[in-house]
């Protein structure tokens, strides 16, 4: 009888043990999965930033497309102070940066076509503190510009395609916003002097 109760005990403890086995390597698959999830959702949320919103998935010109929603930004920044407008481009495009990064390394090819967050945050920079850019006609010349030296990328903007990474991909967006920022304030100078004479 003693030994019949002792083997039973003996059972219930290798299934309680073979139980915690099960619950112990459920409990880490959860927490593996549950990991992935979170992952696939950042991936999610990477991808949607550097997309424009799925801007970039635009089967035709989707650089230009995406870099439409740098037009609101512009025209917001422009109500804002210098030092606010310098200040808000700054940090957007800084959190570019790492987002590009990861969308690029998700997607398999450099500064790939459909990344177009680095278009969108750089393009302020072309009338950054050009108060007449909030006149439509400005602002849809700056637009212009700034498409026609993104894409063609003549020196020195091509060099900035030679930095690897997120940092590369802002970088020649922000030179062809430079370079358009000097032909719109260039164009704008010429302008004010043909009304004022």
């Amino acid at each position: 009888m003693m030994r019949r109760s002792a083997m039973n005990v003996d059972a219930a403890a290798i299934d309680v043990r073979r139980a915690g086995g099960y619950l112990g390597g459920f409990s880490a698959g959860t927490g593996r999965n549950m990991h992935r999830a979170e992952a696939g959702k950042m991936d999610n949320v990477v991808m949607w930033l550097a997309t424009g919103l799925g801007t970039g998935l635009s089967p035709w010109a989707s650089g230009t497309v995406g870099s439409l929603l740098g037009l609101p930004l512009a025209w917001w920044l422009l109500g804002r102070t210098r030092r606010a407008q310098v200040a808000v481009t700054l940090v957007l495009l800084l959190a570019a940066v790492p987002v590009c990064h990861l969308a690029e390394q998700s997607l398999g090819a450099k500064d790939d076509g459909r990344i177009v967050l680095d278009e969108i945050v750089a393009f302020p920079v072309a009338v950054l503190g050009q108060t007449a850019a909030r006149q439509p006609w400005v602002m849809a010349s700056a637009f212009v510009v700034y498409r026609l030296f993104d894409a063609t990328k003549p020196p020195p903007i091509h060099l900035a395609e030679l930095v690897p990474g997120g940092a590369g991909i802002v970088l020649d967006d922000v030179l062809a916003a430079l370079v358009s920022w000097l032909v719109v304030a260039g164009g704008l100078i010429l302008w004010r002097r043909r009304q004022a004479s």
